[in-house]
């Protein structure tokens, strides 16, 4: 657990109570905070007081006296509205902050903190098998590498910093939102596309909250943004005109003058004054679970003195396990252990398609060996997880 000592003393509501509400809970708590949990469902409730998280109704509570409100990214911030109880935090010039914040706010402050490095990812799509990645990857290379965020484990449940230890966060939309001191070593940012627009108003609001990934960022630090669609193409370029961080623009399937690219299957590092290729994606042996050339190439960049260059990268970093949860078995067929029924088998015959298996949503999917599975199409993420 990584304490959070910046409110000791004072009173800290924190609302939702899942994994990451109870962790903030208790990571407060340990710090010296008075903590006061609440959330709308019993179940969660209970799970909070058999944690030790003193439960408490938020809305009879005054106000006046809390120094903060740790809100839960799944709870609306802004839009459609903002919820009655962030009114009430800000009508009372309470911090409405999330667990993310917290975290940031205990590292920076400490010695081991400043030497350990953070890198974080965001995007629409592809960024649990990045942030996979690149903590495979720091740990192969011999960091102490702790994966956490928006897939695992809250930020907070992870192991305290020190000089060797390297952060690896997923962090979705809404954890930046709740994160105004946000400031990672290495940002990443890899594509968006139409999300959430209901709990941002429009496609410019939620494009301008995955740009504040870079913020925070100065001279020294440094932002790898893929660049095949409009909205992280103009970001990128609003970062580069900076001047204080070096950017990495990445693209699949389009020649940059300066950046990393894929062409024909080939990574080609185009960050120095010539372009060369530095490896055949099509010779590495596939992952548990479809990873694509732009997640692939991803980790690759130059991010600092502790991280690396793609032509030195061991084989062993290549090697990835792949997301467990992003290769779960949906059939098995004509294969021993069939988990296909008779009466399933029999009507797809019937409708002439008895050599196709077909995914949960029931569209085709690919054609597996015979007595090989289907690997899950996309990841599949915890109920509490966001983009």
């Amino acid at each position: 657990m990584i304490k959070v000592d910046c409110y000791r003393g004072k009173t800290v509501a924190v609302f939702g109570l899942a994994r990451s509400g109870i962790s903030s809970a208790l990571a407060l708590a340990a710090g010296g905070a008075e903590v006061l949990g609440w959330d709308d469902k019993a179940p969660a409730r209970a799970a909070a007081e058999a944690a030790g998280v003193r439960v408490r109704d938020l809305a009879g509570i005054d106000w006046r006296d809390v120094a903060a409100l740790v809100l839960s990214p799944g709870v609306p911030l802004t839009h459609p509205s903002p919820h009655p109880l962030v009114l009430k935090a800000r009508e009372a010039r309470s911090e409405v902050i999330g667990d993310v914040e917290l975290f940031f706010r205990s590292i920076r402050t400490t010695e081991a903190g400043q030497k350990a490095r953070i890198v974080c990812i965001t995007g629409t799509n592809g960024k649990s098998t990045t942030t996979a990645l690149i903590g495979h990857m720091l740990q192969q290379l011999g960091f102490d590498a702790e994966v956490g965020g928006n897939i695992g484990k809250p930020v907070l449940d992870l192991a305290p910093p020190s000089a060797s230890r390297a952060y690896v966060l997923e962090l979705s939309s809404f954890q930046i939102d709740l994160t105004p001191s946000l400031h990672p070593d290495v940002a990443v940012l890899l594509n968006i596309t139409p999300d959430h627009l209901d709990r941002h108003g429009s496609m410019e609001n939620y494009a301008a909250v995955k740009a504040r990934i870079f913020a925070g960022q100065g001279r020294g630090d440094h932002a790898v943004i893929g660049v095949d669609d409009d909205w992280s193409a103009r970001i990128c370029a609003q970062v580069s005109a900076r001047g204080d961080v070096g950017v990495a623009a990445v693209s699949v399937g389009k020649v940059l003058g300066r950046g990393v690219h894929v062409m024909d299957g080939v990574l080609v590092d185009a960050t120095g004054a010539a372009s060369r290729p530095v490896l055949d994606l099509k010779t590495l042996a596939p992952c548990r679970g479809r990873i694509t050339g732009r997640t692939s190439r991803l980790p690759m960049q130059r991010s600092s003195r502790w991280c690396v260059i793609p032509v030195r990268l061991p084989g062993r970093c290549l090697r990835s396990p792949g997301l467990r949860i992003a290769s779960r078995p949906l059939a098995r067929w004509r294969g021993s252990g069939s988990s296909m029924t008779a009466r399933r088998r029999t009507r797809m015959r019937r409708r002439g398609r008895s050599r196709v298996s077909t995914t949960s949503t029931g569209s085709p999917a690919a054609r597996p060996r015979r007595g090989g599975s289907t690997a899950c199409p996309r990841s599949t993420r915890a109920s509490d997880a966001v983009t």
